[in-house]
């Protein structure tokens, strides 16, 4: 998850400001070119950078920004780009819970004593609307999409990914016709 060499040092303010720089760098470049796969990777090392570094609570945020990656429904802005052209024909969203950042968030949260509403409101300010160019779920869908996945309730989970992919593909029907 976290490479050796870029693990923080205790001690080497310098060293970990350039490491977690080089962090910062790496989420600007994949915001700036869509590619949101690697995104959500480089938002999972800067959640354990901050874990590593003593601020589990800070860490939280990123897990939760992590996760509103997953929902996001596409791998890359390529890849939107390229099922649009196509009408989305043939088209499945990535959107996905991953079990291993729900347990990381909640094992932190334990860890730390945040309560649930004190975690509905860092991902109030984790899921941010409009990093995507277009996100499946709304944040507040997210928010309930977390806590369903703590409770372990993935059909329920399943259901909502498919309502929303079926919700965005008639939203996008809608906007071609309005269009033409």
């Amino acid at each position: 998850m976290l490479p050796d060499y870029m693990r923080p040092i205790p001690g080497d303010g310098t060293g970990n400001d350039m490491r977690w720089d080089s962090l910062t760098l790496e989420v600007e470049l994949y915001l700036r070119t869509g590619n949101y796969h690697l995104l959500r990777d480089a938002r999972v090392r800067q959640g354990r950078f901050v874990e590593l570094e003593g601020n589990p609570r800070i860490a939280v945020a990123y897990y939760c920004m992590a996760f509103y990656s997953d929902l996001n429904g596409f791998d890359s802005i390529e890849r939107l780009l390229y099922y649009q052209q196509d009408n989305f024909r043939n088209w499945r969203s990535s959107a996905s819970v991953d079990a291993g950042i729900v347990n990381k968030i909640f094992g932190l949260c334990c860890r730390c004593g945040i309560s649930e509403k004190e975690l509905l409101t860092i991902c109030r300010k984790a899921f941010i609307s409009g990093i995507y160019q277009c996100h499946l779920f709304t944040t507040k869908e997210c928010r309930e999409l977390l806590l369903m996945s703590r409770d372990g309730r993935i059909g329920e989970i399943n259901s909502r990914i498919s309502q929303a992919e079926t919700r965005f593909l008639s939203q996008f029907a809608c906007q071609r016709q309005a269009a033409v």
